[in-house]
């Protein structure tokens, strides 16, 4: 999954909910890490089924994603640099370092590796990546006899001049109106959003959370 041209980039687009998705495309709903609000915000997203999820121009970490049409994610690859790639899919995940190649199953023991920067711990069916100030966590989740993966930042704190959908910084929101629709202020504009359920799958628990989801037809506040 390696980035395409810039001048052929697909761009991920957050969108209002009711828009029609192309044929070609997912519709993904991000859960937004918010500061000092019970209720996290969410919104949907228009990705290509391949697309990056994060670049940090300060240490130059990479992670590019694949995602099925029922918008769980199949693949996740990291780069760091030039010496370090590493590819998680549904079976397991393959550690690349200077042509070297090490397959680590979900199953396995827990056990820890260094890749030119990098810190990698498989436990509990959880790849923990860390570079610099970064940890990326990538779930490797079970359900029935599909499985499916996902990723999380497990850093609250802003990553300045990141890029992607995991580049985004925890925001607030301040009520204006709660009747008939809430209407919500964040980063400056207002938006109208609904309650609604959502699964959380940044943990193995999976537990079930409400968010508050833009209107149908009302352009979110966000822009990645």
């Amino acid at each position: 999954m390696s980035d395409p041209e810039p001048s052929k980039r697909k761009m991920v687009k957050v969108i209002p909910a009711a828009t029609l998705v192309p044929s070609m495309s997912r519709l993904l709903k991000i859960l937004l890490p918010t500061q000092g609000q019970n209720t996290s915000v969410c919104f949907l997203a228009v990705v290509p089924r391949v697309f990056k999820l994060l670049h940090d121009p300060a240490t130059g970490l990479s992670v590019d994603a694949e995602i099925s049409q029922g918008a769980h994610f199949l693949k996740i690859e990291v780069r760091y640099k030039d010496g370090c790639h590493i590819g998680a899919n549904t079976t397991g995940i393959l550690v690349t370092q200077e042509g070297n190649e090490k397959f680590l199953p979900w199953t396995a023991y827990a056990t820890s590796h260094h890749c030119d920067g990098i810190t990698i711990t498989l436990q509990n069916e959880t790849l923990e990546v860390s570079a610099g100030n970064i940890h990326l966590d990538i779930l490797w989740h079970q359900n029935g006899q599909n499985s499916f993966l996902w990723p999380a930042i497990r850093q609250q704190a802003p990553i300045p001049n990141a890029k992607g959908l995991l580049g985004l910084s925890p925001v607030s929101y301040v009520f204006k109106e709660t009747t008939p629709v809430a209407k919500l202020e964040i980063l400056g504009k207002e938006v109208l959003a609904t309650r609604v359920s959502t699964v959380d799958y940044s943990t193995h628990a999976k537990p079930t959370v409400d968010c508050w989801l833009n209107e149908p037809g009302v352009d979110p506040p966000l822009q990645l």
